[in-house]
C-alpha cells in the first residue's frame, strides 16, 4: 500500500531525519508503527511540518531509505490563519502528486491532512498522543475552538478512526466533550513497552545518582527534581547526583535549571544529557538510585512504563494517572511534594526499604499491564489495513 504520514517533527523523528542517528531517542508510539509499516512492505512517505524546514535531511536509518520525505514550513510566530491555509494547500498539492491508499495524520497539526484527505475522498485516520485540553473541559466548545482550533478539529471532524494515547491526560473525556456522536471509531490505548535490555544488571547495585528522563520543557517540571536534590544535600547526602536525560525543547528553561543549580551550589552534582541511546537509558533505569517523574499534567508516560518494566525504583507525582499502575510503596512510590520524595530517598539510601522487592514487584506489574511495542504497533497497523479494505468494498 501507498501510505502518507502528515505529522509534526517529533523529537524522536528529528533524531533520525536531521541528526543522522540510526535510532530514535524518543516517541516510540510514533516510530514503532511507522517502522513496522515500512518493514511490512508498504511504501510510506512523510510530510512533516516544522519551523526548521530549511534543514538538510541526514538519514542513516536504513529502513527509511525508500521513503519520500518532505519538510513543510510550519511557523506559527506570524499569522496563524494564513499559516493554516498555506499549509493546507501545500499538503493538498503534495497528496495530488501521488495516488495514496491511506493518509495517516499525527498530532493536532495532522488534522490539516485529515481535511485534505476528506476533500479528496481518501481513507484517513488520526493519531493523538495526549492532550492539554482537559483543563478547558468546562469551557463552551466555541471557546475551545477559538483558542485551540487544530486540536478541537482533531476531535470534532469525522474520519476513519482516531487513536488516542491513554497517558493520563484524560483524552477520552475530551473526546466525549467535543466529538460528534457519529465519530464512533475511537481507540484509547496505553503505550507499549520494549522489554529490558541489560538483563544481567546487578539489582543490588547501590548507585549514587537519580535520573529524570524527559524533554527539557517547563511542564515536565525538572526544577522540582532540583529541589529534591537540594533537600538531600542539606540532609548531608552530598554524594548524590542528578542526571537529566532528554532532548532540550526549551533553551530558556534549560538555562533556568542551570541557574537554579548554581544558586543552590548543586551545579557540580547536576548533569544534562540531551542525547542517549535506548540501551544506555534502560541501564540507567535499572542502576540509578531512583527514576523521578514529576510532570505537571500526567505521569502515565513512557518514562514510568519503561522504568517499571526494567525494575527501576520509580518515584512519581501523585496526580491520579498512575493509580492503576503503581501501588504506593509496593512497586513504586507516589508523592505529593518534594519533601516526601526526599524522605523516601533517604530511606532508600539508609537501606530502610527493601528495594529488591520493589524492583521485583515493578517488573511483575508492568508485564501484566503493558503490551510489547511489537504487539501494540501491529494492533495499530491492523486498524489501518481494515479501514483500507472497507474503503474498497
Amino acid at each position: 500500500m501507498n501510505i502518507l504520514y502528515v505529522t509534526p517533527m517529533w523529537s524522536g523523528l528529528k533524531d533520525i531525519l536531521i541528526d543522522g542517528k540510526e535510532e530514535a531517542g524518543g516517541m516510540p508510539a510514533f516510530i514503532n508503527p511507522l517502522k513496522k509499516l515500512i518493514e511490512g512492505g508498504n511504501q510510506v512517505d512523510l510530510l512533516i511540518g516544522t519551523d526548521s524546514y530549511k534543514q538538510d535531511l541526514n538519514i542513516k536509518a536504513s529502513w527509511l531509505k525508500n521513503s519520500k520525505i518532505k519538510l513543510l514550513k510550519w511557523d506559527l510566530s506570524s499569522n496563524k490563519l494564513l499559516t493554516f491555509i498555506r499549509t493546507y494547500y501545500e499538503i493538498k498539492k503534495r497528496i495530488k502528486e501521488k495516488q495514496y491508499d491511506f493518509i495517516y495524520s499525527h498530532g493536532s497539526f495532522g488534522v490539516l491532512g485529515v481535511l485534505v484527505a476528506q476533500s479528496l475522498g481518501i481513507p484517513n485516520g488520526q493519531r493523538m498522543y495526549g492532550t492539554f485540553l482537559h483543563k478547558k473541559i468546562n469551557d463552551p466548545n466555541y471557546k475551545i475552538f477559538l483558542k485551540h482550533p487544530l486540536e478541537f478539529l482533531s476531535y470534532r471532524i469525522n474520519k476513519s478512526f482516531l487513536i488516542m494515547t491513554n497517558d493520563g491526560t484524560k483524552g477520552d473525556i475530551v473526546y466525549k466533550k467535543i466529538a460528534k456522536k457519529s465519530n464512533d471509531k475511537f481507540y484509547f490505548w496505553l503505550n507499549g513497552v520494549k522489554q529490558s535490555y541489560s538483563n544481567n544488571a546487578d539489582s543490588n547495585l547501590q548507585s549514587e545518582y537519580l535520573i529524570y528522563p524527559a524533554r527539557i520543557t517547563p511542564w515536565k517540571r525538572q526544577h522540582l527534581a532540583l529541589e529534591v536534590l537540594k533537600k538531600l544535600h542539606i540532609k548531608g547526602y552530598t554524594n548524590i547526583k542528578l542526571i537529566f536525560l532528554g532532548h532540550i525543547s526549551d533553551l530558556n528553561y534549560r538555562d533556568k535549571l542551570i541557574e537554579i543549580a548554581k544558586e543552590n551550589n548543586l551545579i557540580e552534582s547536576v548533569v544534562i544529557k540531551s542525547s542517549i541511546n535506548q540501551s544506555e537509558l534502560y541501564t540507567h533505569y535499572k542502576e540509578s538510585l531512583a527514576v523521578l517523574s514529576f510532570y505537571e499534567l500526567s505521569n502515565l508516560g513512557n518514562v514510568v512504563i519503561e522504568s517499571l518494566i526494567n525494575g527501576g525504583v520509580t518515584i512519581a507525582w501523585n496526580d491520579g494517572s498512575l493509580n492503576e499502575v503503581i501501588t504506593n510503596e509496593v512497586n513504586g512510590f507516589l508523592i505529593d511534594n518534594e519533601d516526601e520524595a526526599s524522605e523516601i530517598l533517604e530511606k532508600i539510601i539508609k537501606k530502610e526499604i527493601d528495594i529488591n522487592l520493589v524492583k521485583k514487584n515493578a517488573k511483575k506489574k508492568a508485564k501484566t499491564t503493558f503490551s510489547s511495542w511489537d504487539e501494540r504497533a501491529l494492533k495499530e497497523i491492523e486498524i489501518i489495513y481494515k479501514e483500507c479494505k472497507l474503503s474498497r468494498e
